[in-house]
């Protein structure tokens, strides 16, 4: 930021969440917080694009622990959430084996309205599987079908051969 304002360019949300994006893109989770940290210290506020992005370099970054913090933060400050930050958190939680908090994450989408499309359920999903909550898995694989959406054509949306005998001996989904 102080490269923005030495060059005459004022720092701005828009102008932050450029830097943000660039640095989320480039897997640069710690240079992505401490650009959050200097919008914060200089006054700057962050918008749901700071955050999705902060949410997503935490996720590159296998840091699900600051992901889920960043949620909460998010939610203090009154920035809604939408899909696009929950598939984040939820992939973050992912890659940190954390299956209850993806859960507990699809919950708490529900309960504010916000919609979960495919991604979110495959991430919740492989999660599960990877849990060995097969179970949770398939309950999620129904509402899926319950609610019309349509699965992603990838190997995170069709279960793992043990999944599929587990939920009725005959090797297929209902």
């Amino acid at each position: 930021m102080k490269d923005m304002q030495a060059k005459g360019t004022p720092a701005n949300t828009m102008a932050c969440n450029a830097a943000i994006s660039v640095c989320e893109k480039g897997r640069q989770c710690q240079r992505t917080l401490h650009l959050m940290g200097n919008m914060q210290a200089e006054g700057i506020p962050a918008d749901t694009i700071t955050y999705s992005a902060a949410i997503s370099a935490c996720e590159k970054g296998g840091q699900w622990q600051r992901a889920l913090q960043l949620m909460v933060d998010m939610q203090t400050e009154g920035i809604p959430a939408d899909t696009i930050m929950y598939c984040a958190a939820i992939s973050a939680c992912e890659k940190g084996g954390q299956w209850q908090r993806v859960l507990q994450l699809m919950e708490d989408m529900q309960a504010e309205g916000v919609p979960a499309d495919a991604v979110t359920y495959s991430a919740a999903i492989s999660t599960c599987e990877k849990g060995r909550q097969w179970q949770r898995a398939l309950q999620l694989m129904k509402g899926i079908q319950a609610k019309g959406i349509p699965a992603i054509p990838s190997h995170t949306t069709q279960p793992s051969v043990p999944l599929r005998k587990a939920d009725s001996g005959s090797g297929r989904c209902n």
